[in-house]
């Protein structure tokens, strides 16, 4: 159903002006912060709502292409299977991508940022309040934060480490503010999250979709838990791929993240290729392609750049 996600968004956004507990809405389960935000969803009618939402996620996808600089090919990039899905269930990762302009690791004068297709964050010297607002945004979808923020926290804290203080202090504040509305608001999120891990799991867009032919969930967990580590130690964007790879309970259009890596060309038959194989096979295991493939390619890239 176009926009079934957005009208959860929006369902929840009108509980909360009405005075009603967000988690009385089904398939609520973000965080209470989160259900706050989403009262700006729910100002307008829903029709009205989805459409400009709909339209401010394109753009924000277009202007993030533009800041890579990628040419005219970058344009196919709106061809890209996560981004479509995106905008026709009215997700909000495109948003979470956009915002990853506002990240930006230490500052270190010896060593400047070296990203392939020009994703150094474009904010990054506008001010050390910055990376730590986007940061504490991050926080409001937690599946995503996990897969984007390990790489910059743990960078912070050897190098950087009163932007980590302030990033906490952000994030503590903004997920504190609900309990003013409901001091039980926790609890009630804590009873809508039972059993959301394990359907997610089974509908995974990485190596936890490998749990449905047969494959021992302990093997997926040491293999995760070791690619997950690995990706700490190498640069921002090969980390993000390999989280999103790794990580049990991303969803294969989480890895719009991905927009923006590696030939575009590549990465949308890619995307097409495994979201048609998804759709005939009834499963998400094809759908492990996506982020398989753009971290492959950036293997392949500092292979080549550190032997050319």
């Amino acid at each position: 159903m176009i926009g079934w996600d957005f009208s959860v968004f929006w369902e929840i956004g009108r509980a909360v002006l009405e005075g009603r507990s967000p988690y009385a809405v089904e398939f609520s389960r973000y965080p209470p912060a989160t259900a706050f935000f989403f009262v700006i969803f729910a100002l307008l009618p829903f029709a009205p709502a989805f459409a400009a939402w709909t339209g401010l996620n394109v753009a924000l996808f277009i202007h993030r292409l533009r800041r890579m600089k990628l040419g005219l090919g970058g344009w196919l990039w709106l061809l890209y299977t996560p981004f479509l899905f995106n905008i026709l269930t009215g997700q909000l990762d495109i948003l979470f991508w956009w915002a990853t302009l506002g990240l930006r690791p230490p500052r270190q004068p010896s060593a400047p940022l070296d990203s392939p297709g020009d994703l150094a964050p474009s904010m990054q010297d506008q001010g050390s309040w910055i990376p730590a607002l986007a940061a504490a945004f991050f926080t409001l979808k937690p599946q995503l934060a996990a897969v984007v923020l390990p790489w910059y926290l743990v960078r912070w804290l050897l190098h950087e480490r009163p932007l980590l203080l302030r990033w906490a202090v952000i994030t503590a504040v903004l997920h504190a503010l609900p309990l003013i509305y409901d001091p039980g608001i926790y609890g009630k999120w804590l009873a809508a999250l039972t059993g959301v891990s394990e359907m997610k799991m089974g509908v995974s867009g990485g190596i936890f979709a490998f749990g449905s032919v047969g494959v021992p969930f302990w093997l997926l967990a040491v293999i995760g838990l070791a690619l997950a580590a690995w990706g700490l130690f190498q640069d921002e964007l090969t980390s993000r791929a390999a989280q999103l790879t790794a990580f049990p309970i991303t969803i294969w259009y989480d890895d719009v993240l991905l927009a923006g890596i590696g030939p575009v060309c590549w990465m949308v038959a890619v995307s097409w290729l495994a979201f048609v194989g998804a759709y005939l096979l009834e499963s998400s295991l094809p759908l492990v392609a996506i982020p398989v493939a753009a971290l492959g390619w950036l293997l392949w890239w500092s292979y080549g750049r550190k032997y050319r």
